[in-house]
């Protein structure tokens, strides 16, 4: 929308966000709605606290639903009325960026649920992709673990522009380290605690974001991160948690190592039969996790594996 004059402007951009969105400060604004997605905080008391405050307010007949990038849709769904009703849409971040959808649904989501989700998400404009309940899901198992392994060569030395650099470089829309302040080193740090819980052990890099987060340091949204905004020069709080020794590997290497590590994970997808094949990875990166379209995908090369879904 264009206009020359700003006072029109405003009024129109008021106008449309009232016919968008309607706001409210009690639940009981969701009660005729017939679709409800949680998108809270990322800690599982918190979520299943509201999912049990929102559940007695619905409608008959209406689907709730979690947002939650990490935790499985079956530890929220325990206790729910009505199990059925109940499924995980997860948008990938940036949402306007980011065409994929992951649905997860729970052992005990109806197939109408699911199908009407899956309409839904088509609707918006979306790609939708069903898979399996657990820690992380597909797309924070592979995000994660592309985090840690950059984490760990940002804790050996390599400067955070550098591998950056090669990420972007190498095609990526974003590079890690910038990609964490976008996402947020707080939910990032959620993320990666729900996902450990797979692994029996904290990831690379955990102590890091702990104490970026302790001193309030949680990304662009408070314009310090692993970088300061809007300048985006290295957060000096970081350099004074760093190794000293500057390693500068070749931007081939810091690719390789990022990519190596993200690969293996989902390769260890496959094995546990959480997707049906490797194309379902490539999807995931490329529409999920800006893998850049040209160069086919995480595991493009790699022998198909037909294992269904657990």
């Amino acid at each position: 929308m264009v206009d020359s004059n700003e006072g029109s402007l405003s009024r129109a951009r008021d106008a449309i966000k009232s016919e968008l969105v309607n706001y409210g400060s009690s639940l009981d604004a969701v009660a005729d709605c017939d679709l409800v997605l949680e998108s809270i905080i990322e800690k599982r008391a918190a979520k299943r606290s509201l999912l049990a405050d929102v559940s007695p307010i619905l409608k008959p007949g209406a689907i709730l639903a979690t947002n939650t990038s990490t935790i499985p849709i079956s530890q929220l769904a325990a206790g729910l009325p009505d199990a059925s009703r109940f499924c995980g849409i997860h948008f990938c971040h940036p949402v306007g960026l980011r065409p994929l959808v992951e649905i997860i649904p729970g052992s005990e989501t109806c197939a109408d649920t699911l199908s009407t989700i899956v309409a839904y998400t088509l609707l918006l404009g979306k790609l939708p992709l069903i898979v399996a309940d657990g820690p992380g899901f597909v797309v924070n198992r592979l995000l994660v673990t592309y985090f840690s392994a950059a984490l760990s060569l940002l804790t050996e030395g390599v400067p955070a522009t550098l591998i950056d650099e090669a990420l972007t470089n190498f095609g990526m829309s974003m590079g890690p380290i910038e990609m964490l302040d976008e996402v947020g080193l707080d939910t990032a740090l959620q993320c990666g605690m729900v996902v450990a819980e797979l692994f029996g052990d904290a990831l690379p890099g955990t102590e890091l974001l702990v104490r970026l987060v302790k001193s309030g340091s949680t990304g662009r949204k408070t314009s310090a991160g692993f970088y300061c905004y809007p300048e985006k020069s290295l957060n000096p709080v970081v350099t004074k948690m760093l190794c000293k020794s500057i390693k500068f590997p070749s931007q081939d290497a810091i690719v390789a190592r990022i990519l190596a590590a993200t690969a293996k994970e989902g390769e260890r997808l496959l094995d546990e039969g959480k997707m049906i094949g490797s194309w379902q990875i490539d999807l995931t990166m490329t529409f999920g996790l800006g893998f850049p379209l040209a160069r086919g995908g995480l595991l493009w090369d790699k022998a198909e594996k037909c294992k269904g879904p657990s």
